[in-house]
């Protein structure tokens, strides 16, 4: 008889690690069936003994243990995952089992997929930073894949999204055999998928592997290195319980496997930039410290735009307005990054000033064309669980009709662009393109004619290394964002714009003095770090400090109560009281910063893990 260790594969598990009695030992990173609570969940084995070996255990359990059922177990991930899970559970909320659930699909945890055996080599592990423009990163990878080919070796590409696999794939498969470039992300077809998987783990040559974080654990036996590529990327986080950053479980993966880690961007984040001042990481390559800025960049005060004669929100300036003129007589191309989806970023009521919130689940509405189709009546709807309520609804205090729309979105900017052009107009944002394969041809369309694309944050995975003009719209609703890094992600896009484009850049904003967008638009990466970095450690922000977030939502008496008891268990830690909202509840949460230096700090770390699943909790490293 051996008793069995397991980790319960469950999203948001408090349940840590569970044991059994098994009539045979299972490799630790077999998946296996186990029961709790009269169900069967898939769980991850951490390691098997001997009865005889852990008799002491049994003796002193406060709990009989239960049998396994009989049942053939699944090889996946391996053990050298499993090391790489347990890594980053200790220094965060997330049990090793409520990780692996939210890194791999639920697809996966049905397959068998036998991994050649890989040495543990911790003392190989370096970690490098290559901070470059796009074109000369990607000449940069395809030379690292020559090169590591070359040695009999392959390279591993790790992307935040599946639109970053298929646009990035598509631009390094040049030069390299057909067989030699594999993809994989979550939203392939599960019969492709499979095939992708089994070939990957049991190829015998070498291999350049762009993917998702989830597929990180397929990185072949003999690998160069792995790369983080647009490692600055907000798409990393995973915004479910247990709230995991993914480039802490790539990084600690590589470290496991003893494989070179480049952590790559045209703009690294603030975090990691931190460690190369640390010390801790060196430079792939010399690190640029400005961008190429765009031939001809402009900025436009948009304070001085209201309304238009019909009410509605002004999206496009004179001065863009006369671009999109010159467009037509060039006979070129514009894209416009708009900072949301749909026709206004909000709604308010005029009388009593109350925003229009969805009666679903309370999140704010944002208004659109009904089923996103032009010339149709607008509809409200819920960008959180997709509710659509009819636009001449009352204000829900009031019952005014008053309504205001605030703000522009895609919708309306193209909306805008349509009624002064006569030149094809697009529009790629989450609306229009459900699908990479959607989102491709509506880029093909762009780029096949004279025309202009209206375009999120999400085009800019799809759009080609160089456009000839752009311009920035409604991109100051980020800056009201209440998130500590959300100035880093505005220079980012705005940069990630500039390197694409060709001949010119207009931004409107109604924050023109704002010095992210100037130091963007400028090109000035060190300036804005080390401005950054300083507001940073002068708060207390992560890098420098850890950022523990305890949030408790619902009922106003139950949170008043349930937060003064938070207040008094970590007075130790001096927490910061501050109100919240999620969805349709509000709620207050409590941050904790605790320097870097002590972190993770062991009695902190078991207080909140200790909480019930009733608050809602987040630890920010970077």
């Amino acid at each position: 008889m051996f008793v069995v260790h397991v980790y319960p594969v469950l999203r948001g598990t408090p349940l840590e690690r569970l044991s059994y009695f098994s009539r045979e030992a299972y490799a630790r990173g077999s998946l296996i069936e186990i029961p709790i609570r009269k169900k069967i969940v898939t769980g991850i084995v951490a390691r098997s003994e001997p009865v005889a070996h852990a008799r002491g255990m049994v003796r002193t359990s406060d709990f009989a243990f239960a049998k396994l059922p009989p049942g053939i177990a699944r090889h996946l991930c391996g053990e050298l995952f499993v090391d790489a899970i347990e890594q980053v559970s200790a220094k965060g909320t997330g049990t090793p089992g409520a990780l692996l659930a939210s890194l791999l699909p639920q697809a996966l945890l049905a397959e068998e997929i036998m991994l050649a055996p890989c040495e543990k080599r911790e003392l190989g592990f370096e970690e490098q930073l290559l901070q470059r423009g796009r074109t000369e990163r990607f000449d940069i990878y395809r030379t690292l894949a020559r090169e590591a080919m070359a040695r009999s070796s392959s390279l591993v590409v790790i992307v935040p999204t599946a639109q970053d696999v298929e646009a990035l794939s598509l631009v390094l498969s040049t030069g390299l055999p057909e067989s030699a470039l594999v993809k994989l992300h979550a939203a392939l077809p599960k019969k492709i998928l499979r095939e992708t998987m089994q070939k990957t783990a049991r190829s015998a040559e070498p291999l350049l592997m762009v993917a998702t974080p989830s597929f990180v654990w397929l990185t072949p036996p003999k690998t160069a290195a792995v790369v983080i590529e647009r490692e600055a990327s907000d798409h990393y986080h995973r915004d479910e319980r247990p709230y995991a950053d993914m480039r802490d479980i790539v990084r600690a993966y590589a470290r496991t496997r003893g494989v070179t880690l480049i952590c790559a961007d045209s703009v690294l984040s603030i975090a990691t930039r931190h460690s190369l001042e640390q010390g801790t990481v060196a430079e792939h390559q010399p690190l640029t410290h400005s961008i190429r800025t765009t031939p001809h960049t402009s900025l436009v005060d948009m304070r001085e735009y209201k309304t238009n004669g019909r009410g509605e929100f002004i999206a496009v300036s004179r001065e863009l307005a006369q671009v999109v003129k010159d467009i037509g007589h060039e006979q070129s191309r514009l894209f416009i990054l708009s900072g949301r989806r749909g026709l206004a970023s909000s709604v308010i009521c005029g009388d009593c000033g109350l925003g229009i919130l969805c009666k679903r689940c309370g999140a704010s509405m944002t208004l659109h064309t009904a089923a996103g189709k032009k010339d149709t009546p607008t509809k409200f709807l819920c960008h959180h669980c997709r509710f659509f309520d009819d636009s001449e609804a009352l204000c829900t205090a009031c019952t005014s009709w008053n309504l205001k729309a605030l703000g522009a979105g895609s919708e309306l900017v193209e909306k805008q662009i349509r009624a002064i052009t006569t030149l094809p107009v697009f529009r790629l944002d989450s609306d229009t393109a459900k699908t990479p394969k959607s989102a491709q041809k509506i880029t093909h369309d762009f780029l096949s004619q004279p025309s202009i694309m209206v375009g999120t944050a999400q085009a800019l995975a799809f759009l080609p290394e160089r456009i000839p003009h752009s311009a920035v719209v409604a991109i100051d609703s980020l800056l009201s964002v209440p998130d500590y890094s959300i100035e880093e992600k505005l220079f980012g896009l705005i940069t990630s714009l500039i390197e694409r484009t060709e001949k010119s850049l207009l931004v409107q904003t109604r924050s023109p003095d704002q010095a992210t967008i100037r130091d963007a638009l400028g090109g000035r990466i060190t300036e804005f770090h080390t401005r950054e970095r300083a507001q940073r450690e002068q708060f207390g922000f992560p890098p420098f400090a850890a950022l523990v977030t305890i949030g408790r939502f619902g009922n106003r008496q139950t949170v008043t109560r349930d937060m003064a008891l938070i207040m008094q268990r970590f007075s130790p830690f001096s927490p910061v009281l501050l109100p919240a909202r999620l969805g349709k509840d509000r709620g207050t949460e409590a941050f904790i910063s605790i320097p870097k230096k002590a972190w993770p700090h062991t009695e902190l770390l078991a207080q909140v893990r200790s909480l019930p699943p009733s608050f809602r909790v987040q630890i920010r490293l970077s």
